[in-house]
């Protein structure tokens, strides 16, 4: 007569769930319970390598040998893979219309937004600036150094990681000026302050006007 022995810890196990992480936020990995000893090994383990709940921060694959309680026992490795995946970020940026009326915005310098890009994510590279998403050679632009956008256009940077980074342009209508009617001046007024303006904040320009407003009359001849 035979005997077979059969452990029931080996066959206690729920097989490994692979999961996402971004960027370097930690992330937490549970194995099955009820084993004597649990041994991680992986790219960027922060705490708990011998427990069944490991913390990590990185993406890779991550193993764990499991040693069952037992006078004879089987260890068994189980392997997690961790796959960077974040959401999309979304910047943005406001300006005034070049044109009165038109709602757009020219010349705008979207390299000058590398570095807004970069912030989002620990070791970003930006690759590309496109018009729409997903990007394409058809919707890449050529010159990002001066671009001309509508009112709530959106522009996205193409990174060296699975991210593309979106620029959401707000397209502000220029403000109808007004100010106070100005007395005939004489010769003999040095300076006249410029006042009632609204709204306030602008700047002034004009002949032997200063951007503050202040406007001399000699000087102009007057």
């Amino acid at each position: 007569m035979g005997y077979v022995y059969l452990d029931a810890n080996c066959a206690a196990i729920k097989p490994p769930q692979d999961t996402t992480i971004c960027g370097t936020t930690p992330k937490k990995i549970l194995t099955s319970e009820g084993f004597a000893n649990y041994l991680w090994s992986g790219p960027g383990i922060v705490s708990g390598g011998n427990t069944k709940e490991v913390t990590v921060n990185r993406p890779g694959k991550y193993t764990v040998t499991l040693t069952p309680f037992s006078d004879n026992p089987c260890p068994i490795t189980q392997t997690y893979t961790i796959t960077q995946v974040c959401p999309s970020p979304v910047l943005s940026a406001s300006f005034c219309e070049s044109i009165k009326g038109t709602l757009r915005k020219d010349n705008i310098n979207l390299a000058s937004f590398n570095n807004l890009v970069i912030g989002t994510r620990t070791g970003l590279k930006v690759l590309s600036w496109h018009t729409a998403k997903p990007a394409t050679i058809a919707n890449k632009i050529t010159n990002i150094n001066s671009v001309t956008s509508l009112n709530a256009a959106k522009f996205y940077a193409v990174t060296d990681m699975p991210d593309t980074v979106q620029l959401t342009v707000t397209v502000n209508p220029s403000p109808n000026v007004t100010f106070a009617a100005i007395d005939t001046l004489c010769r003999s007024n040095i300076v006249t302050q410029i006042a009632g303006v609204s709204p306030l904040g602008g700047v002034f320009s004009g002949v032997n006007v200063t951007s503050a407003g202040v406007f001399t009359p000699t000087q102009a001849g007057v």
